[in-house]
């Protein structure tokens, strides 16, 4: 937690652990404790790796509208390969409307047919379910530019690209969040003392 005069920062992981290599996710709330409004943007926070206790490397902050994108490629990528198992499960059900004999039985055709477009309809449909949900997350929890109202809180989601260094001990970084005129610097040490 940081409190100046005019704001307060409070940034917390949003989980318990967070994965080697994988994106730190924080859940970051401000307040704007002045009697005018103030301005936060997300492109002015800054995370910066340490490294001996001096700055080592920018660890850039993955804003929305990436975030959006990345979930929109994924949604092609699944929607792709929902399409390849569809036509799969399709070929299947026909090559199941084969008797021992090799011949066609149009009766079992239909049956099959109509399984298989049910299975396919739903399995589209978990996955447009899936990608919808998605994305109304990433609205709902990750945190955008805003202008605070004297007393508002706001808050949100950041995520950070991961730290680099060897598997040795913590990585250490420093998380700066302009509110207004004043700058908070929060500390964060991720991963098990040695």
């Amino acid at each position: 937690m940081s409190k100046r005069k005019n704001s307060t920062v409070i940034v917390s992981p949003a989980s318990r652990e967070i994965a080697r290599g994988a994106r730190p996710v924080f859940v970051v709330a401000l307040q704007n404790n002045g009697k005018i409004p103030s301005d936060f943007r997300v492109t002015n926070v800054t995370v910066v790796q340490l490294q001996n206790g001096a700055a080592s490397r920018p660890m850039p902050v993955v804003p929305y509208e990436t975030l959006v994108s990345e979930e929109r490629t994924r949604q092609v990528v699944g929607a792709l390969l929902v399409g390849v198992a569809a036509a799969g499960n399709s070929y299947a059900a026909q090559n199941a409307s084969y008797t021992r004999g090799g011949n066609y039985s149009p009766i079992a055709g239909a049956i099959n047919g109509a399984r298989a477009d049910a299975q396919n309809s739903a399995m589209i449909g978990d996955a447009v379910a899936a990608g919808q949900l998605n994305l109304a997350a990433l609205e709902q929890n990750v945190i955008k530019d805003n202008t605070l109202l004297p007393s508002e809180w706001v808050g949100g989601q950041l995520h950070i690209e991961p730290p680099q260094g060897g598997t040795e001990g913590p990585k250490t970084y420093v998380i700066t969040v302009p509110v207004g005129d004043e700058i908070h610097e929060i500390t964060v040490s991720q991963g098990k003392l040695v």
